[in-house]
């Protein structure tokens, strides 16, 4: 197991009186093992692929944020997996939605997993502001859902 301490210096005004990200310890997991036992430790939360913790980071959510942080990529073997074990699914931590959605397996007998993990429609925005506008709340916003 890797760690790696990361002190940042915060300053200026935003909430909580702090502008930047709260100092953590940041740790590359080697076993699923260490994940556990560290998250066990306390203040933890897991870091992988795709998890939005700045805003816990920086106090904005929670006036008690992690002081770890446990990057779960580096665990072998790897959570990026989708089995089916004695009739039951397992999708591993690492697993992505599109993984999911286009797995043979999900999709012969899990249909509606494989469904709900594809990508929702984009839906397409216009921003115009009319000839007369003055500020930023004069703005017309229209959005159309497409496929």
């Amino acid at each position: 197991m890797r760690k790696i301490i990361v002190p940042i210096i915060t300053s200026g005004k935003y909430l909580g009186g702090r502008l930047g990200v709260n100092s953590f310890i940041h740790i590359n997991a080697g076993t699923l093992a260490d994940a556990v036992a560290t998250l066990g430790q306390g203040k933890a939360a897991i870091i992988a692929g795709g998890t939005d913790l700045l805003p816990y980071m920086k106090g904005m959510c929670s006036p008690n944020p992690p002081t770890t942080l446990v990057n779960i990529k580096t665990v072998t073997p790897s959570l990026n997996y989708v089995k089916v074990d004695g009739g039951t699914l397992k999708i591993g931590a690492l697993t992505s939605l599109s993984d999911i959605a286009s797995s043979s397996m999900v999709v012969g007998g899990w249909n509606v997993l494989a469904l709900a993990a594809r990508p929702p429609p984009v839906p397409r925005c216009a921003i115009w502001a009319p000839s007369a506008a003055t500020s930023a709340r004069d703005l017309v916003v229209s959005i159309s859902a497409t496929r």
